[in-house]
């Protein structure tokens, strides 16, 4: 049985064809802890296409797992954070319910 072949919805990129803000994106991608192995597929892919997302996903992403401590500020809003009351979780069983306040 043959293979299907993929089909992509955003098309591949090459980086002879980045314009000047995907390129930067890309630099600014290699400039961090991944250096020269990051590759055009995958989720760099799909920032390429929206280098300005692209940048402050990468960013998101990098004090996320370089900041250990949350400040007080950021505890604090994180704690109003909605937190999917009863939406199924990525493992597939659903989440507890928070209790109600009696009115």
């Amino acid at each position: 049985m043959a293979a299907k072949k993929l089909n992509y919805r955003l098309p591949i990129l090459t980086e002879d064809k980045l314009d000047d803000a995907q390129r930067a994106l890309l630099q600014s991608l290699r400039a961090g802890p991944r250096g020269d192995r990051v590759k055009l597929g995958g989720p760099f892919g799909v920032y390429m296409h929206a280098p300005q997302y692209g940048e402050l996903t990468q960013q998101l992403g990098a004090f996320l797992r370089l900041r250990p401590r949350l400040s007080r500020g950021c505890r604090s809003s994180r704690s109003c954070a909605p937190r999917g009351y009863g939406a199924p979780s990525m493992s597939g069983t659903p989440m507890r319910q928070s209790p109600r306040r009696p009115a």
